[in-house]
């Protein structure tokens, strides 16, 4: 039977609206070959990272992750477990039950957000695209247990947001032409390995380079933005407003919404496309020093 998506859980921490999951072991295939031979002798392993990647609408459960840190430095379990879970589906129903489904566990694990998504017309609504990786504890030892007997913990539902505002120095950019906002932490990694193992031991984040995109279908701003130079040390701030069960979006004024931050940003015109059919779009770059993110917020 095919299987879907279903709640993560980061120790007993669940992530719920999981759209969509993807495993890569990163591994390299080593191909010996004897003296003067074009066959392979031999076939090895080399090194691997396996990494999941995954995205979800549920932003309010990944935001509060690591006690709000997990929009700059990820989440990091260490002493406990990630669990990973692929459902088995039933034929003439919807899942199957008992310890039947396939799940991806590791003991010691790194994610990291990779974006944040907001763009207008979109029903899904907002995402969070993440990636989870796996550490071993000698470097030989596969950081991954997968088991076929898993069974589902009880599922939950996490309220998706959707595209708000944004301002830069409290002035409002164009709210009746903003049509995506594009939240990029930029954390990148290094990973270790040592003693000959072929699995990452230990993982360090050694740069951030936060990054909001702000889309519009008004070209005019390009005035405002086309220099090289561009717009620098401004506080950039962007929302993404809460979906309203039975209506459509929560009040501005409601403390409900989602606000990211940058104190001091260097904006700047990423590009601009038009076209005869279709509107053109434009999109400002705002590179930040540091970000944030705040739930529960008013759109102000």
């Amino acid at each position: 039977m095919p299987h879907t998506t279903y709640d993560l859980l980061f120790n007993a921490a669940p992530v719920y609206n999981v759209r969509s999951m993807g495993y890569n072991d990163s591994a390299s295939i080593i191909l010996d070959r004897a003296a003067g031979q074009a066959n392979p002798a031999e076939i090895y392993l080399g090194n691997s990272e396996p990494i999941v990647t995954m995205q979800s609408t549920d932003l309010l459960s990944l935001l509060g992750l690591a006690t709000g840190a997990f929009i700059y430095s990820g989440i990091c379990v260490t002493a406990a477990s990630t669990t990973i879970p692929l459902a088995k589906r039933a034929d003439c129903s919807v899942l199957t039950t008992g310890g039947t489904h396939t799940s991806f566990v590791g003991g010691s694990t790194i994610t990291i957000p990779t974006q944040f998504e907001a763009r207008q017309d979109s029903e899904e609504g907002a995402t969070c695209s993440f990636e989870t990786r796996f550490r071993s504890s000698d470097g030989i030892t596969a950081p991954i247990t997968v088991s076929n007997t898993y069974s589902l913990t009880a599922t939950g539902h996490g309220v998706p947001y959707g595209l708000g505002k944004a301002w830069v120095n409290d002035v409002a950019v164009e709210a009746g032409f903003l049509t995506g906002i594009v939240v990029n932490p930029g954390i990148q990694l290094q990973i270790q390995r040592a003693g000959g193992g072929i699995f990452p031991t230990a993982h360090y984040i050694i740069t951030r380079s936060p990054s909001i995109d702000l889309i519009f279908e008004n070209a005019t701003l390009a005035s405002t933005y086309i220099n090289r130079f561009g717009t620098g040390n401004v506080a950039v701030r962007a929302f993404f407003r809460k979906r309203k069960d039975g209506s459509t979006w929560e009040a501005d004024d409601a403390t409900e919404h989602i606000q990211f931050d940058m104190a001091a940003a260097l904006c700047k015109l990423e590009s601009l496309e038009a076209a005869q059919t279709g509107n053109g779009s434009l999109t400002i770059r705002c590179h930040g020093k540091a970000i944030t993110a705040t739930t529960g917020v008013a759109i102000d």
